[in-house]
């Protein structure tokens, strides 16, 4: 080979280098951009359940507040748990819209209570007023602290997790 034909062989060779080097700096610069002008979404805040999250002030919280049916739609649950976080007991205040069901739950001083099918604490609810699908608007109360009409979802033993407590609801109710 002719010292020129190496000579042009070095210059292609490294324009096709810097070529190269050129195209990863683009790919690098253009991949990172993406998280710059889109949030990362493990830092927002979503709700990890199928039923509503509700915090009352400081004081309670509620954790995944959902409404437990069957398809026939003869008996009715509210199914959640209630977070005390004072260092003194409270009452928290449950009123389903329509007036579909009221109950007050005693939640003892940093404590939670777990409200269901197969749990102490059980709250009914008319069955009319609760159609698989549907959201029933409920008053949640804990002292001075109220959070109205938050749209508590309806569900029935479509998702497997939710077959069993049903299944206890209606054993219970000898339906």
């Amino acid at each position: 080979m002719s010292s020129v034909n190496r000579a042009t062989s070095r210059r292609h060779r490294a324009t096709r280098v810097i070529a190269g080097l050129g195209l990863a700096l683009c790919a690098v610069s253009l991949t990172a951009a993406c998280s710059r002008v889109s949030p990362v979404q493990t830092s927002a805040f979503y709700q990890p359940s199928d039923g509503a999250v509700v915090n009352l002030g400081t004081s309670a919280d509620v954790r995944n507040l959902l409404i437990l049916t069957d398809t026939e739609q003869t008996v009715a649950q509210v199914d959640g748990v209630l977070v005390n976080n004072t260092d003194a007991p409270l009452t928290v205040t449950l009123t389903g819209g329509d007036n579909s069901f009221s109950a007050d739950v005693e939640v003892p001083a940093g404590k939670s209570v777990r409200i269901g099918p197969g749990q102490e604490q059980q709250i009914t609810v008319d069955p009319a007023t609760a159609a698989p699908g549907s959201v029933v608007y409920t008053a949640i109360t804990s002292g001075t602290e109220k959070a109205d009409n938050v749209p508590v979802p309806v569900l029935d033993g479509t998702q497997e997790e939710y077959k069993a407590p049903i299944e206890l609801m209606k054993q219970s109710a000898g339906s």
